[in-house]
């Protein structure tokens, strides 16, 4: 077994380069932020944009990516995670036509519930007039109860909720009927080739999706690249839509 004093001098100079160039970016907020238009499939309209709000790299080994390892490996990527949702905020606030703005968030982030709660009441004070749902991601670890009381601080702000990337991996089905968000974003993998389905699976879908539109929740399917798949999930009883075919990402300047 390898101990600390058999760590390659090599491992431990990145190791401080790293975290330097993180503790740089943290600094110097250097963000780089982009909405992603929703679009209702009755309508044809509108309604809310998805903040994507990246670390830019610092170098040619440092992307956005590899900023997030080291985040996560430094047990700084809460911290970051606040810091993209706050940077890319303050840049998009006043430059997007008003309407719903989806924020993201990072795993670490559901490990204190209260800090995130906090975090977005401040932006609530600063964008009042804003539309806010906070996303969920599938793979957060997150009970049952935490859950049900991070909701509700949620809705008593404003802000709506959003399981995000839904059926890669937790179903959440036990907090869609205990305490349902407000949507439920299908994840790309759900809706790439969507309109190629077996009649079994595709059958399976529609319940899901008549089951979310149930509890008052509305399905959203995120990755629609074809006019194939968008006429499949408006069959299959989608609500909105996010994806290339409706609208890339456009870079909000500073």
């Amino acid at each position: 077994m390898q101990t600390k004093t058999e760590i390659p001098v090599e491992e431990t100079r990145f190791t401080r380069f790293a975290r330097a160039r993180l503790d740089g970016f943290l600094a110097a907020r250097s963000v780089l932020t982009a909405v992603q238009p929703m679009v209702d499939l009755e309508s044809a309209e509108l309604v809310g944009h998805e903040l994507l709000a990246r670390p830019r790299g610092t170098g040619v080994s440092h992307t956005a990516r590899t900023l997030l390892q080291i985040a996560e490996s430094q047990g700084l990527a809460a911290e970051l995670s606040r810091r993209l949702r706050s940077e890319g905020l303050a840049k998009t606030a006043a430059r997007i036509v008003p309407s719903r703005l989806f924020l993201n968030t990072h795993p670490a982030e559901l490990d204190r519930p209260g800090h995130l709660v906090d975090s977005l009441r401040e932006l609530i004070e600063l964008y009042p007039d804003l539309e806010l749902t906070l996303e969920i991601p599938e793979r957060a670890p997150l009970a049952l109860d935490a859950y049900v009381e991070l909701r509700n601080q949620l809705r008593e702000l404003g802000i709506g909720v959003a399981f995000d990337d839904f059926g890669t991996g937790h179903s959440r089905l036990l907090e869609l009927a205990a305490a349902p968000p407000d949507y439920v974003k299908f994840a790309r993998r759900m809706v790439r080739g969507i309109d190629q389905q077996v009649r079994f699976r595709e059958r399976v879908l529609h319940r899901v999706i008549e089951f979310i539109h149930s509890i008052g929740a509305l399905p959203i399917a995120v990755g629609v690249e074809t006019e194939d798949e968008l006429a499949a999930c408006r069959d299959l009883g989608f609500s909105w839509a996010q994806g290339f075919l409706l609208g890339r990402p456009w870079t909000v300047a500073a």
